[in-house]
């Protein structure tokens, strides 16, 4: 969902030196071989504890960030915190509807209003214009594959006798750390609409 405000951030702002940091190995790899993102980490700070993830802050302070960016949905206490002890002078988040104090939201310096009638990649892009002050242009999000992420995919495809055909690949999980376990559809859902997409487009499942 922040793809889209990479690429309006870049647009605005082709000299920048982009740096990425996720909370997760997933987002990580999604995005290292984006164009607009120069660098990507990946640091889970509660499995490394206080000390190492202070150090690791410090590396990240010693780089004198001119900008942070806190891409939306990040109404979380420890989120703030860290862009806090990075050390940008300038710190873009949003002011929640709710829990915004207790999420210590007011450590950014740039904010906007969250409006909830907008999607999350909508949100993110007006982070965008605050930072730059140009209007960002909504594009789709986009996951960028290395020609080995396509050789591996073609193999798998070969070796289950699905190259060539239609394919429609489920994705029904979530984070089981964030509770989002709890927006999965039942089975049942999904095998209803398997058996809908298999008949009206005979793709494989």
């Amino acid at each position: 969902m922040v793809t889209p405000a990479l690429a309006a951030l870049k647009s605005a702002l082709p000299q920048s030196r982009v740096t990425v940091l996720t909370m997760s190995a997933g987002a990580r790899d999604l995005l290292a071989h984006d164009p607009h993102v120069d660098e990507a980490f990946h640091f889970e700070f509660p499995r490394e504890g206080l000390f190492a993830s202070l150090r690791f802050l410090g590396s990240l302070r010693r780089q004198r960030f001119d900008a942070t960016v806190m891409s939306y949905p990040a109404n979380r206490p420890e989120y703030n915190v860290i862009a806090r002890i990075i050390g940008s002078q300038i710190r873009a988040g949003h002011r929640y509807a709710h829990l915004d104090r207790i999420c210590f939201n007011g450590l950014n310096n740039y904010t906007v209003k969250e409006n909830e009638d907008l999607s999350n990649i909508e949100e993110n892009l007006r982070l965008i214009e605050l930072l730059t002050g140009e209007i960002a242009l909504m594009t789709p999000p986009r996951v960028h594959l290395q020609n080995e992420h396509r050789a591996y995919a073609g193999a798998w495809l070969r070796e289950h006798d699905l190259y060539g055909g239609s394919c429609i690949a489920f994705h029904p999980g979530g984070d089981l750390r964030k509770n989002h376990v709890r927006k999965r559809w039942s089975s049942e859902r999904f095998i209803e609409l398997g058996q809908r997409l298999a008949c009206d487009t005979g793709a494989t499942i």
